[in-house]
């Protein structure tokens, strides 16, 4: 898997140096592309056509790397940190499967899910606000 993905990594980014059509796509049109491998998709589920599900899932695993590709070019983000911070959010989110957490049903899965996103958006709102006070309190030190 790891050997396919890098594979596919540099294939894409050979693409963005290579191909006119992708030299010009920005983060903007990536997206329009990926939302319509999405449709794809979801109509591939619908009609159950098992082959056309992988494919069509496949083209949504294309198009999301290739946002990546972009951004990295970009200079926004890099697509293992991006992977990294997924990894570390569903494990900070999932502590009855990666921690000792229990829980028994499906509902108490989602209760508990979004307990620790509410707990996480609020912790990011107070490191934001503690850092708008550090920085006007620096400015008021300047003046």
């Amino acid at each position: 898997m790891e050997k396919a993905l890098r594979e596919f990594l540099e294939s894409l980014a050979l693409q963005r140096r290579s191909c006119p059509w992708a030299k010009k796509q920005s983060l903007a049109a990536q997206l329009r592309e990926l939302e319509s491998e999405v449709k794809e998709l979801k109509a591939a589920l619908k009609k159950k056509d098992t082959e056309n599900i992988r494919e069509e899932y496949g083209d949504v695993v294309w198009d999301t790397l290739m946002f990546g590709v972009i951004a990295e070019e970009k200079g926004l983000f890099r697509i293992k940190g991006a992977v990294e911070g997924a990894h570390a959010k569903l494990v900070r989110r999932k502590p009855w499967v990666f921690g000792g957490e229990k829980v028994s049903t499906s509902a108490e899965a989602v209760r508990r899910w979004n307990e620790i996103k509410a707990l996480e958006k609020l912790e990011k709102r107070g490191r934001k606000r503690w850092n708008e006070i550090k920085k006007l309190e620096k400015e008021s030190r300047l003046r």
